[in-house]
This record gives C-alpha cells, sequence and structure tokens, in this order.
C-alpha cells in the first residue's frame, strides 16, 4: 500500500496501491492492510517500531534538519497517551538515494530496512511513478512486509522538489511551508503504522469556511488546511488507539457494534461509513468505521467471513451519549483517495440516515432518516446489536412473491471469450401475486452494488405465472458467451416483476456472484486431433490433478449434410475429485457430452460435474456428441476439491 500526497489548488492525500506492496487496502477510519483471515496488520508495540533515514539533504533542509522533522512528525503519534505507539532510528541507509539508484533500497521484502527517503529533488518519485509526477506528488507511504496479523517493514518517500525555494513556474508546483509539509509527513506517517483514510466531518471540508477546518482528522482525504493537521482529531486518536492500545484504554473507553443491512434486514451491506458522534460535541467527539471493514476488499485483502460483510465496531469511545449514524463515503474519494473496502464507493441504495432505535425498519415511512436514538456508552462497555436497515423499501410496495437461490455458478475463459453460466431456483414465498411473465436477468458489475446505470445486462430468460406451484423450486438457467476480461467482476441476478417497485426488485431480488475466473495451478490448451470419433481412438488429454484444467477447442463436421462426426477425449484423474465438465459453443450448434467412469455414465448438456471419490489415476472418457448442426465448440475440464 502507498499512501500519496497530491498537489490541486489544495494539498490532497492520497493512498494507493503500487508495485512496492502485495497487501490489499482497508478501510477509513480504520486500519489501512487487512489480511485473508480479517485481522489487522500491526507493528509489534513491545518495542519501539523502527525507521532508517536517507543520508542526502530534502530540498532546502539539510540531512539533520530533515531528520529532526521526521522525528516531530512521528512524536505527534507517540505523545497520543492511550496508544502504545512508539518510533526508534534503526540507523541510517547505506546510500544516498537518488533516483538511479532508489530500486537498490526500496520495494526489498526482508532486508530488515524500513527507509525514509528523502527525495532532494524530485528524481525518485519521478522514477516510481514517472517523469513529472514529482510536479505533484508530495509524499509516499507504503507497507513493505508483513507475516500474519504483524508488520515488519515500511516505507516512505518525501519529496524535497517542493522545498527547493524554486519559483513555480520553473518546477511547475508552488513549494509548500515547512508546518504544512510536517502536517503532511504526520499523515503519511498514520500510514506507516497502518491507518487508512477518514472523513469524518466532510461537510465542513467542502464548505468553503477555512476556519473550521481544524474539525477534520489528520487522515481525512483532502487536506484543505494542512497545517491544522499537525493536530490529531479524536477520530485519529481513537483510531491509533484501537490499534495500538495502552492497558487501560479498553478499560476507560467503550464501543458500539453493530450491523448495517438493506432494508429487508437480511442482506448485509459493505461501504458505508458509520459515525459515532458524543452528543456534548458532536463535531470534535466523533469517530468512524466503514461496514465491512475485515470483509473481501477490491484489492484482494479481507477475509471471506460474510458474517462479517456489513459489520461496524466503533471504539475508543469516552463515556456518554452517542448518536450512529451511516453516511455516504464521498464519491470523489477514489483511486488514491480512497476509503476502502470499495473503489469506488458503494452508493447507499437509501438517504443518509441515524440509528432509530425500536422504529429501526427499511422503509421511510415507517423510520425517519432524520430521527435519531441516543445511546449510553459507559467506560469498558461494548454496545452491541445496534443494527440499521437501510431506507430502501416503500411501504406501499407489495410483498415480494419471488426468491432467488444460486444453484450452480460457472465461468470459464476460453481463447475466444469468457463464459458465464447461472444455474437458479426461483421458489413463490407464499400465495402467488405473480400474474405475468417476470424476467430473470444476469448482470456483470465491477462490484457487488447493483447499478443498472453502468452494470452490462449479458443474459435473461422469463417465468410465466403458470409455470410456478407455490413453494415449490422452478429451475432456470441463464447462460451468456464471449464475453472478455471478467475477473475480478460480479455476476449479478436479478428478479424484476412489474408487480414490484423498481429499487424493490432489484435490492431484495438478487443473488450476487464473484468472479474469480478459472484459478487453475496448471492450465492448459489443446486442439482437437482428428480423427478421434470413437473410444478405441479417443484423443488423450494427458493426466490431471486438483485445481488442474485442460480446455480443448474441437469441430464437429458432417458429410454432405449427414452428421456422422463424434469426439472421443480421455482423461485420467490422478486423485478423488470432482471433475468439472463445461461444453459452450456457437448458438445455432447444441452439442451433449457423455461422461464414462468408474462404471457409470453421465449426461452433460453444458455443465456437469462427475465425482471420482476414490482412487488414483481413474481413467474417465469424454464423448461430444451433436443435437443440432455442426461447427466449433470448447470443452474445459477442471478437477476439484471434494467437499
Amino acid at each position: 500500500m502507498v499512501g500519496v500526497v497530491e498537489r490541486w489548488q489544495s494539498i490532497v492525500i492520497f493512498a494507493l496501491t503500487a508495485l512496492l506492496c502485495s497487501f490489499g487496502l482497508a478501510v477509513g477510519g480504520g486500519p489501512f492492510v487487512i489480511n485473508t483471515e480479517g485481522e489487522p496488520q500491526v507493528w509489534n508495540t513491545t518495542q519501539p517500531i523502527p525507521f532508517h533515514t536517507d543520508l542526502g539533504p530534502l530540498g532546502l533542509l539539510t540531512n539533520a534538519e530533515a531528520v529532526a522533522l521526521v522525528e516531530e512528525a512521528l512524536q505527534v503519534w507517540e505523545a497520543v497517551p492511550s496508544s502504545s505507539v512508539s518510533f526508534t532510528a534503526a540507523g541510517s541507509l547505506p546510500v544516498n538515494v537518488t533516483g538511479s539508484n532508489v530500486f537498490s533500497i526500496l520495494g526489498i521484502a526482508g532486508d530488515g530496512i524500513s527507509p525514509i527517503i528523502f527525495d532532494h529533488d524530485g528524481s525518485v518519485i519521478d522514477a516510481i511513478l514517472g517523469r513529472g509526477a514529482s510536479r505533484d506528488v508530495l509524499g509516499l507511504t507504503a507497507i513493505e512486509l508483513g507475516v500474519s496479523d504483524r508488520i515488519l517493514e515500511a516505507q516512505a518517500i518525501l519529496n524535497g522538489a517542493v522545498l527547493d525555494g524554486s519559483p513555480a513556474q520553473l518546477t511547475g508546483a508552488d513549494d509548500v511551508s515547512r508546518d504544512i509539509f510536517l502536517a503532511t509527513i504526520i499523515h503519511e506517517f498514520g500510514h506507516y503504522i497502518n491507518l487508512d483514510h477518514s472523513q469524518i466531518n466532510s461537510e465542513l471540508a467542502f464548505d468553503g469556511d477555512v476556519t473550521n477546518d481544524d474539525s477534520l482528522p489528520t487522515m481525512f482525504p483532502i487536506a484543505l488546511d494542512s497545517e491544522s493537521k499537525s493536530t490529531l482529531h479524536f477520530d485519529d486518536v481513537a483510531t491509533v488507539s484501537t490499534l495500538y492500545p495502552t492497558a487501560d484504554f479498553l478499560t476507560s473507553t467503550g464501543s458500539i457494534e453493530g450491523e448495517i443491512f438493506l432494508g429487508d434486514g437480511a442482506i448485509p451491506f459493505q461501504g458505508a461509513n458509520v459515525i459515532a458522534r458524543r452528543t456534548v460535541d458532536r463535531v470534535r467527539d466523533a469517530t468512524s468505521y466503514v461496514s465491512g471493514a475485515l470483509f473481501k476488499n477490491n484489492f484482494g485483502g479481507g477475509t471471506g467471513d460474510l458474517a462479517l460483510k456489513g459489520r461496524y465496531k466503533v471504539s475508543g469511545l469516552l463515556p456518554g451519549d452517542y448518536t450512529i449514524e451511516v453516511e455516504q463515503i464521498h464519491p470523489t474519494f477514489t483511486g488514491g483517495s480512497s476509503l476502502n473496502p470499495l473503489d469506488p464507493p458503494a452508493i447507499l441504495p437509501g438517504p443518509e440516515e441515524f440509528y432509530n432505535g425500536e422504529q429501526e425498519a427499511g422503509s421511510t415511512v415507517e423510520d425517519n432518516p432524520s430521527e435519531k436514538t441516543e445511546i449510553n456508552v459507559s467506560a469498558g462497555e461494548i454496545v452491541s446489536d445496534i443494527d440499521i436497515l437501510l431506507n430502501t423499501l416503500k411501504l406501499e410496495d407489495s410483498a415480494i412473491g419471488l426468491a432467488l437461490e444460486l444453484k450452480k455458478f460457472k465461468y470459464k475463459a476460453k481463447e475466444s471469450g469468457d463464459r458465464i453460466t447461472a444455474k437458479l431456483s426461483v421458489t413463490d414465498l407464499g400465495e402467488s401475486i405473480v400474474n405475468r411473465p417476470v424476467s430473470i436477468k444476469m448482470w456483470v458489475s465491477d462490484d457487488a452494488i447493483f447499478d443498472i446505470s453502468r452494470d452490462r445486462l449479458v443474459a435473461m430468460d422469463e417465468i410465466k405465472p403458470e409455470n410456478l406451484t407455490v413453494g415449490k423450486p422452478f429451475d432456470v438457467k441463464l447462460k451468456s458467451g464471449r464475453l472478455f476480461g471478467l475477473d475480478g467482476k460480479f455476476g449479478i441476478v436479478v428478479i424484476e416483476s412489474k408487480d414490484e417497485s423498481n429499487q424493490q426488485s432489484e435490492l431484495m431480488n438478487q443473488v450476487v456472484q464473484r468472479i474469480g475466473g478459472r484459478g487453475c495451478i496448471k492450465d492448459s490448451f489443446r486442439l482437437e486431433r482428428e480423427s478421434n470419433d470413437s473410444l478405441a481412438n479417443a484423443q488423450s488429454l494427458g493426466k490431471i490433478g486438483l485445481s488442474e484444467c485442460v480446455m480443448v477447442n474441437a469441430t464437429l463436421t458432417d458429410n454432405n449434410n449427414v452428421v456422422v462426426d463424434e469426439d472421443v477425449f480421455r482423461v485420467t484423474v490422478k486423485e478423488p475429485a470432482v471433475l468439472e465438465i463445461t461444453l459452450t459453443h456457437d448458438a445455432t450448434n447444441e452439442f451433449d457430452a457423455l461422461i464414462f467412469g468408474l462404471g457409470r455414465m453421465e449426461l452433460c448438456d453444458d455443465v456437469c460435474s462427475f465425482v471420482i471419490p476414490d482412487g488414483e489415476n481413474v481413467p474417465v472418457a469424454i464423448v461430444v456428441s451433436p443435437l443440432i448442426g455442426v461447427g466449433s465448440y470448447t470443452l474445459n475440464v477442471q478437477a476439484a476439491l471434494l467437499d
């Protein structure tokens, strides 16, 4: 992870992904890096956190002055009485780092060095981010190496080109004052100890009044009044103390925790900014946490535990009465300015709102978004189950009569284009309210939040009311072919009915599945070798083990419009596994596959699984036959772990 400070008309503080680090970002008002177990990465504070300073100057600052500036910034974090953070100067770097030698120092995990690089003339930042980047970037910060929940090494780069006294017409950037640069370093060292951005009191950042900008946290993405950021906000103190608590922190402060749901109270919502404000000073005594902070994020970090997808926990609260509110993360906070786990930010499906106690509901009619219930927090207390149902439903909307359940979801990468197949079960939940055909549509999205204006419709089908029996599932299969570059996206399936409001059906009747690619540790492509039209002439695809794949591009041909061709392949499965087979073809053709092995046969029209419960080196035959038409097809075979 890299924290970057970029200059616009004001100074903008970024956090972005770079080659220097393989960790994923986390959320604002909380930790910066989350491991795959759902644990924040932290330094071991049984000993001071090390840093190694550069040998050279920093713009107009001598080396001694630059080192003093770094130590002054670190002292701001050390001075938090409820935090155990401390730092130690572990020595100097072996060289004076420049743009020509930076990669001999930077990004070398495991060398025991946490470099603080003084980029005297901007050449280091230009070498890393491209020529001219030093005109806009004040600094970079990265967590370089971590094991389990521990940070072992980090690194920072400070841009001396904005401290060199040169006029803007020569350098392309104005110099900044020492105080502004100090505030920037304090922010960057927040990232160094694993704090992410926070957007507490963001309305004050955009009101045109600079006199109130001291109510913004140091970790705010936009430093409109940077000099004020040398003093930590309550939110900064609460976050660093939660990550690095002193012995009495948990006993002297309290927490509020709960979950953010869509209006149905069942589907968790990730990416809402949750703020706790103490009623005696709602501006200054406020701290935040983004729902789903520990759940999977856009950059590969976080856990897959669905129980954490909408969870939040706001900690470090002084005893007193608090309100809890949910707000939209500012849409412009993307890329380097993002508050993660989601980039771009998730869009709230309804208005921003407060927790409303027993009146909490998913409808604005039943739950006024502006009404709030105060929550008393005592020292050492964790107040639980403060759940918020986002106002997404209208009271007059009819009850939803259908529900989706995902049975199978397959995504296969092919040379000629990717393909998605979703097998769904649609159930009438009670007395039927469906009196006209209902469409089921599948979309491809960059995130798990459905947005009809942005996402791409890739497949659809229709269910007629007469096919639905109350309480009985109705199976439907959606297929889309010849898609490209789907890794890291989501497949979203939605029921759309004219008997329901569009908003309600989109939010309530949907299933979301991440598209993760083939995920094969060994992946090979083959072309059909003619003639392979009988078991005796079966083409061997070799041996296949767990998480290994083979793909065959092939054709079926005819003779004077009389189909005579079949293709037969033989694969040997190394160990007990589920052999997953997918057959794709042009829309004008229809082919089936027969799988033979272990004394049994299974018919596969498009997607099927063939279980091999025991044994090793088990031979399996796959016969591809035409039902309609002739032409090209692709056969995918993958061995997966038995459940």
